[in-house]
């Protein structure tokens, strides 16, 4: 019953910020047991990920304007203030987006 993930992890450049971002994702997920592909991209970017990979979690450092994706904003993995909060909303996010 485990359906694959795509998620998304969005930064200004799509750098270091978004690979770390993605390192804590992916960390997350596997604690959860929660099976995913992690693609990062920079912010002008997203629309076309979005198109080609349609996601279920954009995970982002930096603000975008509203998606048709869910969106959490990730900062907490870079400055380590906050993360439980964050762990927690990706994880209602995803599980929202699952069909009965």
């Amino acid at each position: 019953m485990n359906t694959k993930k795509v998620i998304l992890t969005v930064c200004g450049t799509g750098g270091v910020t978004s690979s770390v971002m993605a390192v804590k994702v992916r960390e997350l997920l596997e604690k959860n047991k929660i099976v995913a592909e992690i693609h990062s991209c920079k912010a002008i970017e997203v629309d076309s990920f979005i198109d080609s990979l349609h996601p279920d979690l954009i995970v982002t450092s930096t603000p975008l304007p509203h998606k048709s994706v869910p969106v959490v904003l990730g900062t907490s993995f870079l400055t380590g203030i906050g993360v439980d909060k964050t762990e927690k909303e990706i994880l209602n996010k995803l599980s929202e987006g699952k069909n009965g």
